[in-house]
């Protein structure tokens, strides 16, 4: 396990893809790709039969990248020689069936990534982006179908560090409509990699907490319960509550919940005894900042499991 979050160390830097190591790793994903044509990748593909669906039955569905773009651009934020890239538009769904709520990411590969090996001339041809693009999905299912892999803090930074880097400029200016969107997009990638998993849950129930906070401030009530009710599906589900490291930001949670569900007797009963639960566990609710106090002041979204 260790040799292979070394991989995956080496392989994902933040919002880019990069290498070190794992030379067999690409070369066989290269052999596997060149010839294929530019559509959407279904094998591997990461499956797991224990996920819930909305029905009341379990069912196994796919999880699968599929890179819908790929255009040429140039770096505008450097002062240096303007140089030309690729960027791609990564769509993250569910399969089989339509995804109503698919995640979009635009990423790069690195200069120094080694398949498939750029041309003398033609590096922006279309058969070469193809031949590219291709070979970039093979890579971002392998990481998806491997554990080790798809458990990283690389893997997490690669897939949702630039948009909550983004989400939090836009808050410290006050722009909290545009974190919300921006926040929105991380839960639809997050909910479908990692609600299911138990170690990391949470994850997504602190992304629901900033996307509430955002949503509850620039008064969008009716998204912002919708939101909340999910969050207190993953307290209730994942006995978050026995997290002393949740402890404050479950109780703002909870105090901004008791205003917006005031009317619901199922929910208040709930928020009711969470709270107190969590004064009983020395939290001093009566002092306690808001929630959109609390995720200002202290980044509970970068890290994949809280320190």
């Amino acid at each position: 396990m260790s040799a292979m979050r070394s991989t995956a160390s080496g392989v994902l830097k933040g919002d880019h893809f990069s290498t070190t190591s794992s030379s067999s790793t690409s070369e066989a994903l290269i052999n596997n790709g060149a010839s294929s044509k530019f559509e959407p990748l279904v094998t591997p593909s990461w499956t797991d039969d224990t996920i819930e669906s909305s029905t009341p039955r379990k069912v196994c569905y796919r999880v699968a990248f599929e890179i819908i773009s790929a255009k040429s651009t140039t770096c505008q934020r450097s002062a240096a020689p303007k140089k030309k890239f690729v960027l791609y538009s990564i769509l993250v769904k569910r399969t089989p069936g339509l995804e109503p709520h698919p995640g979009l990411i635009e990423r790069r590969l690195l200069n120094d990534f080694p398949f498939p090996k750029k041309t003398i001339v033609g590096n922006f041809s279309p058969e070469v982006i193809t031949e590219r693009s291709v070979a970039f999905q093979h890579l971002l299912a392998l990481c998806l179908s491997v554990t080790e892999l798809r458990r990283t803090q690389q893997f997490y930074d690669f897939l949702c560090g630039r948009e909550l880097k983004e989400a939090r400029r836009a808050m410290r200016v006050a722009q909290f409509e545009e974190s919300s969107i921006v926040l929105e997009n991380v839960y639809y990638i997050q909910e479908k990699l990692l609600l299911h998993d138990s170690e990391f849950c949470s994850s997504v129930f602190r992304t629901l907490c900033v996307l509430i906070a955002s949503l509850n401030a620039v008064n969008n009530v009716n998204d912002a319960q919708n939101y909340a009710e999910k969050a207190i599906e993953i307290i209730k589900k994942h006995n978050l509550t026995t997290h002393a490291m949740h402890n404050e930001l479950i109780a703002a949670f909870v105090i901004l919940c008791k205003k917006m569900f005031w009317s619901l007797a199922e929910q208040k009963q709930f928020l009711d005894t969470t709270l107190d639960e969590m004064k009983l566990k020395a939290v001093k609710v009566d002092k306690l900042p808001t929630l959109l106090e609390l995720v200002m002041q202290k980044d509970y979204t970068s890290s994949l499991t809280m320190q």
